[in-house]
């Protein structure tokens, strides 16, 4: 039980990591689309 709440604390750290890099690539990605709009 110890090792699977290790694995359990360890996984919303990485999901939290993973969220930051979805909110750039969301951000990078509307950067563009409002580029590619505007020409």
């Amino acid at each position: 039980m110890a090792r699977g709440t290790r694995q359990n604390e360890k996984s919303p750290r990485n999901a939290n990591k993973n969220n930051t890099q979805c909110l750039f690539a969301l951000r990078y990605a509307i950067k563009n689309v409002q580029l590619a709009s505007l020409s």
